[in-house]
C-alpha cells in the first residue's frame, strides 16, 4: 500500500532516508525552494560538488538534498516548481550551476581541495509542464510548493486545485508532504485537509512523523544578527532582501533554457 509520510521540516526527509537505508533513489522534489544549497551541479557533465566546506557539516531544511546527492542516497532529481518560484524568487543562498558567475571560482575550490564528485541525473521543470511522478520516483511535496505565503490566496487554491485534479499514471509507493512552517500558508486545516484529499487520491495510508525542533545550523551567528536587525530600519533590511533576489533572479533567467536547448 502506497504510504505518504507527513511531517514539519524538510530534513526529516533526509533522516527517514537514513534510517531505512535507500540508497540511489529517484525523487520528483515540488517545492518553492531547491533545498540543495551548499553544491554545484554542472548539468551538462552530470556531476555534483560542495562549493562549501560549511555546509558538509550540518544538515537543515535548506541543505537536505545537497547532502543526500553527495551521499549516494538521491541520484536522480527533478526539480519541479510554478512559474512564480524557484532560484529567481529565492532571496538566499541557493543551489549553483555550471554557468553561474561563481562558477570557475567554485571549480577552482573543488579541484584544490581534492574532495569526490557524484554523477547525478538532475532535471529542472515547471509544475505546470510536470506530468507527475515517473515509475520508480518518489514524490517529494513541500506545502510551499503550493501554498507559499509568497503568493496570493487565489494562486494558492488554483495550484493546490490543479494538482488535486491531475491524472497522476504513476502513484509513488513513498511520498513525503511536508508543511514547511514560515514558508506555508500558516492555515493548517488546509493542510491536513490536502494531506486527506492526497490519501484517498492516491488509495495510501498517512504516517505522521513526530513533531521535530527546527535545525538552525544554517542560521549561525543568528543571536547576533537579531541584535543587528533590532537597530536597523524595516525599510533596509527589506531593501538587502530585495537586492538578494534580484541577483538571483538575474542569475537565473535562463535555467529553463537549458532544458529547452537540450530537448
Amino acid at each position: 500500500m502506497p504510504e505518504i509520510i507527513v511531517a514539519d521540516h524538510h530534513d526529516q526527509v533526509y533522516s527517514v532516508w537514513k534510517d531505512r537505508d535507500m540508497k540511489n533513489l529517484s525523487v520528483a522534489h515540488v517545492d518553492f525552494h531547491c533545498d540543495m544549497r551548499g553544491i554545484l551541479i554542472d548539468r551538462p557533465k552530470g556531476h555534483a560538488f560542495y562549493t562549501s566546506h560549511r555546509e558538509s557539516t550540518f544538515v537543515d531544511r535548506g541543505n537536505f538534498l545537497a547532502h543526500a546527492i553527495m551521499e549516494g542516497i538521491v541520484s536522480r532529481l527533478r526539480w519541479i516548481h510554478c512559474d512564480q518560484s524557484g532560484r529567481g524568487f529565492d532571496f538566499g543562498p541557493v543551489v549553483n550551476y555550471e554557468t553561474d558567475l561563481l562558477a570557475d571560482w567554485y571549480r577552482l575550490k573543488h579541484r584544490l581541495s581534492k574532495q569526490p564528485e557524484v554523477e547525478f541525473d538532475y532535471t529542472e521543470q515547471r509544475l505546470e509542464q510536470w506530468s507527475g511522478p515517473l515509475p520508480g520516483d518518489q514524490l517529494d511535496l513541500d506545502w510551499d510548493a503550493l501554498a507559499s505565503v509568497e503568493h496570493p490566496k487565489e494562486k494558492r487554491e488554483k495550484l493546490v486545485s490543479d494538482f488535486l485534479s491531475r491524472d497522476f499514471q504513476t502513484i509513488p509507493e513513498l511520498t513525503f508532504l511536508i508543511y514547511s512552517p514560515g514558508y506555508s500558508d500558516p492555515d493548517r486545516t488546509l493542510y491536513n485537509d490536502f494531506a486527506k484529499e492526497l490519501a484517498s487520491k492516491f488509495k495510501a495510508e498517512i504516517n505522521e512523523l513526530p513533531k521535530t525542533k527546527l535545525v538552525t545550523d544554517g542560521e549561525r551567528f543568528s543571536a547576533v544578527r537579531g541584535v543587528v536587525r533590532s537597530f536597523v530600519p524595516q525599510s533596509v533590511l527589506d531593501a538587502k532582501r530585495n537586492v538578494s533576489r534580484w541577483k538571483n533572479r538575474m542569475q537565473a533567467a535562463n535555467d529553463l533554457k537549458f532544458y529547452a536547448e537540450e530537448a
